[in-house]
């Protein structure tokens, strides 16, 4: 076949046809020229990179340069027409090997646009970006779907062989190198990937994206190119960011609950839940909850008790148990957690069941909260209301039993000075002893009632408690040591040092007869300072302000529960002769110190009674004094203000045997008419505090109006420490408690008129 016929065969081809090498087109058919959109000869000679992308020249020049026996490759790929537009096409290329070791190339193509118009419509229809790219560092897209301007803000054809962007430089600089990786894994492994990652669109917004794709094989497994499809899934991350976030922060809170939060399993009761301050609060470490399961009332380390700490709480009853496998809700139950190491603590506990969207339990949760220090403040606070209900009661009692002793023993005096020695006089003297015993009784009632401290002297308890420990060493059982261990920097309290040498005094007994075998008493002081903004005090009803802590404990039997509830109620008492007045006249003596005391006892291991007193202040508080020297009597003209007849009358009486003038009235207008009248006639008021009309403070001042240097000494069964301070402030010369005898009125007289 002679060379024209070769060329006019060649030109007459139905398929697109062109000769090339390296670098050159060598010749083109009739059809190649159509498509391209050049003229017949216009093609010869011209560089490949004129009609196609340089990815394309650079494949068709590495498939010449091959060494081995591959000698076809098809695919598809752009060629740029002369008009500038770009023409996608299927190609097919065979390589020849020519004269002198020269290889050249036979490439047919034909045009997909008309074959592939329906495909690519159903792409540009799709959600998301449909690619077809090389596996190079820009991943080179060779095609992609109209949804690429909706994904990346780009049009397909400024994607399309990197003519404006590089898709590779669309993703987030973060994420390149791992898109990269797992890609390249995908296809080591003949495998879809299917990766998500972050890109940039053209306007800046980042955007979460999710990718498929595949890597295209030819038939010798030679990579062509990868083919897939990109999402935007930037709501769908962005929610299942918001719902970790959600599920982080619910998981957070109740982590960080102060209330203890169990969440168990419907399907099995398993505990599959529990925070921090529920095993806190149990006791319990992570694996010993997260291991148990109904009926939740009892563990290795915990029982489930009521709040009375005696009557097991049933497991079908608990919070929890109802709530998983019954739907129940419980609120505000109350129950009590008995550890093994001896510790008690009252929950409150509010339980529910959690459903799924069809009503299906799925679950239980209990909250609950540790309320043990709010039912112990409760339990003071009722306490102490009943202290002082009982306390006004004792208080009443005592001054009207106070008026009639104080009869009694007057009476007695009176009678005892008329008589000789024999067995009247005996009997006279045993009726004072029997009402001095019930004077004592008394005294004690006024204590517990917060009452009798008539004194306020700066005192030291350090000295105190070494008086009083000579006391206990001479009377005691040898057997019990008495050990001392004062640490107070500052040991000065304010107040009435005989009623606080009593109180103290009481402790130790109560000590001593808890170790009938002996033992230790132990007396221990110590500074404590409570300022309100360091947190909570030392304990809870105290004031803020420095206090003397005193502590008087034994190795003793201790108590039980039944025993400490009861402890310092009047006339409560254990022992076979005690009166119960000894702890009650403790809490009152304390009390009325502006003090609080505070207990602690465990069967078989002793108890400790703590003591916290405020330190002497220098503005309420005088300087102790000692006891004058005796004063010689003289007479003097009283006047005497009592409403009880039988008190005015044997005090008239027992001031006249004394030697003294006296005039007597019955309430407090009486004795300002008197006294009016007759106000230089008299040394001395003796003044009833407790009177009907006006009391003794009122006539008091009324009495000073008339004359501002009257003295007045007051009398009374009883009376509050608020009036003492705010009488001896106005210039009252003493106070005396009923009943007194004979010798003690004599002496305060004395001193006083």
């Amino acid at each position: 076949m002679n060379a024209f016929n070769f060329k006019d065969i060649f030109s007459e081809i139905p398929d697109a046809v062109i000769l090339y090498d390296s670098s050159l087109l060598l010749a083109s058919n009739k059809r190649a020229c159509e498509l391209l959109g050049y003229g017949e000869s216009d093609l010869e000679g011209i560089n490949l990179s004129k009609i196609m992308e340089s990815d394309a020249k650079r494949l068709l020049e590495s498939f010449l340069l091959r060494k081995d026996d591959f000698k076809c490759q098809s695919g598809e790929t752009s060629f740029r027409r002369k008009n500038g537009e770009y023409l996608h096409v299927e190609f097919s290329t065979r390589r020849f090997a020519g004269s002198e070791k020269e290889v050249i190339g036979l490439l047919s193509f034909r045009d997909l646009g008309a074959s592939r118009t329906i495909q690519a419509k159903l792409l540009d229809n799709m959600h998301g970006m449909v690619y077809r790219c090389l596996n190079d560092e820009n991943w080179t897209m060779e095609y992609v779907s109209a949804g690429a301007k909706a994904l990346t803000g780009y049009r397909p054809d400024e994607i399309q062989n990197n003519r404006a962007v590089a898709f590779a430089s669309l993703i987030h600089p973060e994420d390149r190198q791992r898109v990269w990786s797992e890609v390249q894994a995908g296809l080591n492994d003949f495998r879809t990937f299917d990766i998500q990652y972050r890109i940039a669109d053209s306007a800046g917004k980042i955007k979460w994206v999710s990718e498929q794709g595949t890597g295209i094989y030819s038939e010798n497994g030679d990579l062509i190119a990868l083919e897939g499809l990109i999402t935007d899934v930037s709501e769908m991350v962005i929610a299942g960011q918001e719902a970790m976030r959600a599920q982080a922060f619910l998981k957070m809170a109740i982590e960080q609950s102060p209330s203890g939060i169990l969440i168990a399993d419907a399907a099995d009761g398993r505990i599959i839940c529990a925070n921090s301050a529920a095993m806190a609060i149990m006791g319990a470490g992570f694996e010993e909850l997260m291991g148990s399961g109904i009926p939740y009332h009892c563990s290795r380390n915990w029982k489930t008790f009521y709040p009375d700490g005696e009557t097991p709480f049933p497991a079908d009853k608990l919070p929890l148990y109802r709530a998983t496998l019954d739907g129940a809700v419980s609120s505000n139950v109350e129950l009590m957690i008995k550890k093994n190491n001896g510790e008690n603590r009252i929950l409150s506990a509010n339980a529910g069941p959690v459903r799924d969207e069809s009503g299906k339990i799925i679950a239980g949760i209990v909250v609950f909260t540790d309320i043990t220090e709010q039912r112990k403040l409760e339990k003071k606070f009722r306490q102490s209301e009943k202290m002082e209900a009982i306390g006004q009661l004792a208080g009443g009692i005592a001054h009207d039993f106070n008026n009639q002793l104080m009869g009694i023993m007057g009476y007695a005096e009176s009678l005892l000075d008329t008589l000789s020695d024999g067995a009247a006089k005996e009997d006279l003297n045993a009726i004072i002893q029997i009402a001095g015993r019930a004077a004592d009784l008394t005294k004690k009632l006024l204590a517990f009632s917060r009452k009798g401290k008539y004194m306020s002297v700066t005192f030291d308890m350090h000295t105190l408690v070494d008086e009083t420990a000579a006391l206990l060493s001479r009377s005691i059982d040898k057997r019990i040591v008495l050990t001392r261990n004062l640490l107070a920097e500052d040991p000065k309290i304010c107040g009435d040092p005989t009623q606080i040498q009593n109180a103290v005094l009481n402790l130790a007994i109560n000590s001593r007869d808890a170790m009938p075998g002996g033992g230790e008493i132990v007396f221990e002081t110590k500074n404590v300072i409570f300022d309100e903004n360091a947190g909570s005090p030392p304990v809870q009803s105290l004031r803020p302000g420095k206090y003397l802590k005193l502590s008087v404990a034994d190795n003793g039997t201790g108590m039980t529960e039944n025993v400490k509830r009861q402890i310092f109620d009047p006339f409560f008492t254990t022992k076979p002769n005690g009166t119960g007045m000894g702890l009650p006249s403790v809490y009152g003596t304390v009390t009325s110190h502006g003090g609080v005391i505070e207990m602690e006892s465990v069967p078989g291991s002793g108890t400790i009674f703590s003591i916290f007193l405020p330190l002497a202040s220098a503005p309420t508080c005088m300087e102790s004094r000692t006891a004058s020297a005796s004063v010689p009597l003289k007479s003097a003209s009283l006047l005497l203000v009592d409403d009880d007849p039988t008190v005015r009358i044997i005090l008239a009486r027992m001031f006249v045997t004394l030697g003294h003038k006296v005039a007597a009235c019955a309430n407090g207008p009486e004795a300002i008419e008197l006294f009016r009248k007759k106000s230089d006639d008299f040394d001395l008021v003796i003044l009833d505090m407790n009177m009907p009309m006006m009391d003794g403070r009122e006539t008091f001042l009324e009495l000073k109006r008339i004359k501002p240097s009257v003295k007045a000494l007051i009398i009374s069964g009883f009376t509050d420490d608020a009036n003492v301070k705010h009488l001896l402030a106005d210039g009252a010369v003493g106070v005396i408690q009923k009943p007194f005898n004979h010798k003690e009125i004599a002496r305060i007289i004395a001193e006083s008129a």
